[in-house]
């Protein structure tokens, strides 16, 4: 998720394109079981670290504020 990332100007983009910046920032991918299950690409807001999260919704009771199963694991990988 591109807001996961850190902000454009920021020295972990060094030696990236801009157009490649561009495509991290903006892309959502998900794995399920080892499968793609969502990818596309969004307009992201930023995120600072102390509000990232994984698991919890702090913005809405849309869809209930805790995610009721197991998140097994999280990472940040290359955008593909």
């Amino acid at each position: 998720m591109g807001s996961l990332y850190p902000p454009k100007g920021h020295p972990y983009f060094d030696g990236f394109s801009p157009a490649e910046v561009d495509r991290r920032k903006r892309t959502l991918r998900v794995t399920l079981d080892g499968a793609e299950a969502l990818r596309g690409e969004f307009d992201f807001y930023e995120a600072a670290p102390w509000q990232v999260s994984v698991g919890n919704n702090h913005v809405s009771d849309a869809f209930g504020r805790r995610f009721s199963g197991t998140v097994q694991k999280v990472e940040r990988g290359a955008a593909r």
